[in-house]
């Protein structure tokens, strides 16, 4: 039994870890609130999640800041070039639903074009 609340025991890593990753979750979430830097956020998760829940190295939050500084530059830019895309795809959109709605084939042409645009963009 004294194994059991041992805090380096498998179940106390395994609840440690699973702690670090919600966290880890709800700093990208309110990291990401202002959409330029869903960027950054991501890299500062990433950083992260390697340092922290994979090698149990260092603090989460520590390290998440230290992702989100060393990456803000690129990444804002990165965010910044993706949120003008993701306006163009929808305004092509609004344009196809138009076509369509006029009765035009061309609509439903561009409609499938864009989707597969948005699905780059996605991915």
């Amino acid at each position: 039994m004294s194994k059991f609340f041992n805090p380096e025991s498998a179940f106390f890593t395994t609840i440690n870890k699973i702690v670090d990753t919600i966290w880890l979750s709800i700093l990208w979430t309110v990291c990401s609130l202002p959409l330029f830097t869903i960027g950054p956020a991501s890299c500062g998760l990433y950083y992260a999640t390697v340092k922290v829940t994979r090698r149990s190295r260092s603090y989460v939050t520590k390290e998440f800041f230290r992702g989100f500084k060393q990456n803000f530059k690129v990444g804002a830019v990165a965010s910044l070039i993706l949120l003008v895309y993701a306006w163009v795809l929808w305004v092509d959109f609004q344009y196809s639903n138009a076509l369509t709605e006029n009765g035009e084939r061309l609509g439903s042409v561009y409609f499938i074009i864009f989707v597969v645009g948005a699905l780059i963009e996605i991915f």
